[in-house]
């Protein structure tokens, strides 16, 4: 198993597999905090991935938007036997488009993350609880 290390900002509400088809993963964990940073409750997940059971092709050898692939381009990328699939964005990190879950091993979420969403949580509950007497 080769094990490597990707990064994924998404909303705190949603698991870090939660997708439309695709998981996008960067390794480059500012760029994925870009991402998070869209969200109110914005997290940054670490994704470990077993790179043995990846079979990608490059984004290249399809005419398709990487950001946001029609489904039938997925389909057609998945049909053809390919899991998943490499690209580099405008800023030159490396990110890797996951079109299944089978690859991933395991998934962490930052402890500060979640530590800062369970504040912002219990102010919220508190400021509700406050303005409603």
């Amino acid at each position: 198993m080769k094990l490597e290390k990707w990064y994924r900002g998404h909303s705190g509400n949603q698991k870090a597999t939660d997708n439309r088809g695709v998981i996008w993963l960067t390794s480059d964990y500012d760029y994925a905090q870009e991402y998070a940073n869209e969200y109110p409750d914005g997290v940054v997940s670490a994704v470990f991935v077993d790179e043995d059971k990846i079979e990608a092709t490059s984004g290249f050898d399809y005419d398709l938007d990487w950001y946001f692939p029609e489904d039938e381009d997925i389909q057609a990328i998945k049909n053809d036997g390919y899991n998943a699939y490499y690209f580099e964005a405008g800023d030159g990190s490396e990110c890797l488009a996951l079109l299944s879950t089978e690859p991933i091993v395991k998934v962490e979420v930052n402890v500060d993350d979640i530590e800062e969403m369970v504040n912002e949580s219990i102010k919220k509950i508190l400021k509700e609880l406050y303005n409603g007497f």
